[in-house]
């Protein structure tokens, strides 16, 4: 093969360029022959001496690659690759073994990546970045310390126990939800290789494929003889499903099941009209327990998860965190109840002692217990909002009526003065339609009339001097409108309507005033008055209800970390019960 550019004799020596120096190639006996040429000379061919091996190496080395290259050509798909000049198709080559090299990390990398980023633990760090007109601080960028600092000292979150669902391993299942015949987690992995079934029913299951005897499926009392075979042995259909029942078992009434004993009263429904859960009188089985307001046994999965089963709460009392395990749950230290979640820092006591809701950001000092009532939804009320007449829930609670807005009864119920002399008997006793004629009220003072729409339209009077105080006496308030100022000091005037408005409207986390003038400069003290959770903002005196100060992220003006912060604990949480959900 006559030399020319670009191409090359093996028993030649190589030229690869006309302006690059040849190399001469080693003889079949590992020998180089040496070439007598000038060292300047272009075009001619140059000996390698023992100094020149490193460039000899390097020749040889793309001479390989020239021949592979040449190999891959010959291929009917690969024809091209005679277009392509050998430094681009060495660079190529050594793109690809880099790519090589790295995938593998690359791949672990991202599978780590993925894992944390759908992590839903409470100690996880959040960064939160919005734009600058979204948040009401200059500060758009927040790196979020643990959410641990939003949990009180004396509740924990049970972190290492309950069971991590194998498909989304940041959804955490309790102890006794884990193999208790319902599929908790979205890929059903709570009940795959049950070794203890939390059912009294269970049977054998299948691993890879294989009837495992030491693996259980566990199942619930419904899919007992339902005509659907959920057991691989097909048990379920056909072991309880008899005539004639063992001197051992129990029999469901005519609907041919066979219990065991032990399968009597633990709280799970196995007979179609639930006489296996009748007559236990305190005796339960299958870890099981008794609930005396319900004279019924509560099952095993339904103790300690955070839950109220029972009236008196006894299925949540005395918990571990073993069992007030997984997402959604809290356990209350210094009495060992176990609680949702989601009610810690919510404004409503549910440990014993108001243990969840000490230091949670947005609270207020508690105000003396004297100064509330517990009415019957088991929520604490300030007296004042107590025995407004408004909350039926507080009827009879009250020894006596909040004078501003409520009237006494004779009875001593508490009803709003708007539903006096409106034509029906509010108070049961008759006592709010007495002295309602309107010639006697002008004996007293100047009167005024409103329209009452209760019995058709009709006219009710009030004394003059029950205008504009605030009080609406005027079952439309129309006595509280178009006034120039308010005659009570403690009602609240919104100058955009010339409106009065009673006091209990100040600071309840709502703009009745366009210029929002009822909820600004608002104290601790006011805000705790009415009958909601409030939150109180870090750097403004001003309060919202609990569950409105984040939309979803927090209305406070001027707000701190820890307003921010706390919003964002709230979308955890809801993010949590969304995926649980799917």
């Amino acid at each position: 093969m006559s030399a020319h550019r670009g191409s090359y004799d093996p028993n030649n020596p190589v030229l690869l360029q006309n302006t690059i120096r040849p190399v001469s190639i080693k003889n079949m006996d590992g020998k180089s022959p040496r070439y007598n040429q000038r060292p300047d000379s272009v075009g001619g061919s140059l000996g390698i001496d023992r100094e020149n091996k490193d460039q000899e190496c390097c020749f040889v080395l793309l001479l390989k690659i020239e021949n592979f290259k040449e190999y891959l050509a010959e291929i009917s798909c690969c024809a091209w690759l005679n277009n392509i000049p050998l430094v681009a198709f060495l660079v190529g080559i050594l793109i690809l073994l880099a790519v090589l090299i790295i995938s593998p990390f690359l791949i672990v990398s991202l599978i780590i990546r993925g894992y944390s980023s759908i992590s839903l633990n409470d100690s996880q760090a959040v960064e939160i970045i919005r734009a600058q007109s979204s948040w009401p601080s200059a500060d758009i960028s927040l790196h979020i310390r643990s959410l641990k600092s939003m949990i009180p000292p004396n509740v924990t979150l049970c972190r290492g126990y309950g069971f991590s669902c194998t498909n989304l391993p940041s959804l955490i299942i309790g102890t006794l939800q884990r193999c208790d015949g319902v599929e908790d987690c979205p890929d059903g992995s709570d009940e795959i290789g049950c070794k203890l079934c939390h059912t009294t029913v269970n049977c054998s299951s299948s691993i890879h494929g294989v009837i495992s005897s030491r693996h259980s499926m566990c199942l619930r009392g419904y899919r007992l003889c339902d005509g659907n075979v959920d057991c691989l042995d097909g048990s379920d259909e056909e072991h309880y499903c008899r005539k004639e029942c063992s001197k051992y078992e129990e029999r469901c009434g005519k609907t041919g099941i066979c219990l065991a004993q032990e399968q009597m009263c633990d709280g799970d429904v196995q007979c179609k009209y639930g006489e296996d859960e009748k007559n236990c009188n305190g005796k339960c089985h299958g870890g099981a327990l008794w609930c005396e307001g319900k004279k019924k046994c509560i099952p095993k999965w339904q103790i300690c998860n955070g839950i109220q089963n029972c009236p008196d709460g006894k299925d949540e009392m005395d918990c571990t965190c073993r069992e007030c395990s997984g997402i959604g749950k809290a356990l209350c230290n210094n009495s060992n109840v176990c609680i949702e979640r989601s009610k810690v820092c919510d404004g409503n006591e549910d440990c014993p002692g108001g243990d969840d809701e000490i230091n949670c950001p947005g609270s207020c000092a508690h105000i003396p217990k004297e100064d509330f009532i517990r009415c019957r939804d088991g929520i604490l009320y300030h007296k004042k909002y107590a025995c407004s007449g408004i909350l039926s829930e507080c009827e009879g609670k009250c020894s006596e009526c909040f004078k501003e807005m409520a009237f006494t009864c004779n009875n001593h119920k508490c009803i709003k003065r708007s539903l006096v002399c409106d034509g029906l008997d509010d108070c049961g006793d008759y006592s709010d339609e007495t002295n309602c004629n309107c010639s006697i009220m002008k004996r007293v003072g100047e009167t005024m009339q409103c329209k009452v729409y209760t019995r058709g339209e009709t006219t009710k009077c009030i004394l003059f001097s029950q205008r504009c105080d605030g009080y609406e006496d005027c079952p439309d308030g129309e006595d509280e409108r178009n006034c120039e100022k308010c005659i009570n000091p403690n009602a609240v005037y919104c100058e955009p309507t010339k409106t009065c408005l009673v006091s209990t409207k100040r600071c309840d986390g709502v703009s009745d005033c366009p210029d929002n003038n009822d909820e600004q400069r608002c104290s601790c003290a006011e805000c705790q008055k009415h009958g909601f959770p409030i939150y109180m903002c870090t750097n403004a005196a001003k309060c919202f209800r609990r569950h409105e100060v984040c939309n979803p992220y927090t209305q406070c003006p001027n707000a701190s970390e820890v307003d921010k912060l706390f919003c964002a604990s709230q979308a955890r949480q809801n993010a949590f019960f969304a995926v649980k959900k799917v």
